[in-house]
């Protein structure tokens, strides 16, 4: 398989819905309304992966800037799995918009523990609170 040759953005280009149809792919995401990713994308910050133009990888994350950050949907289109552009992604993300984060936090499924462990992620104990609306 050839290089993945990416585009990626820091900045807030996406239009939603092609970050709808990569959502879509997902068990966790599916189903979201174009309302509610407009209101996602412009509380931002987010970065973006682009083969060809297209939207192939997208993550986001909840920040005030400085202290906590939380890395949500990251997502890559299924044909683009495993050719490094989630990796690129996560660089990004960290490397521009929480830079200056003092501690960043996500959740993930047990499969995806060693991808994070990788950006010195590191599992933590202790209780974890949801509330699901």
């Amino acid at each position: 398989m050839p290089p993945l040759a990416l585009a990626l953005s820091a900045e807030p280009t996406a239009q939603p819905a092609e970050v709808q149809a990569l959502l879509g792919q997902t068990d966790w995401a599916d189903g979201r309304s174009l309302d509610g990713i407009e209101r996602l994308l412009a509380a931002g910050p987010y970065v973006t992966a682009r083969a060809h133009g297209q939207l192939i990888g997208f993550a986001r994350a909840l920040s005030d800037g400085r202290y906590r950050a939380l890395i949500e949907d990251v997502i890559v289109d299924a044909e683009w799995r495993g050719r490094g552009a989630g990796e690129a992604l996560v660089h990004l993300l960290l490397d521009t918009h929480l830079s200056n984060v003092a501690q960043v936090h996500l959740g993930c499924e047990e499969a995806n523990v060693a991808f994070y462990e990788r950006f010195g992620f590191e599992r933590t104990t202790g209780p974890r609170m949801m509330l699901i609306r």
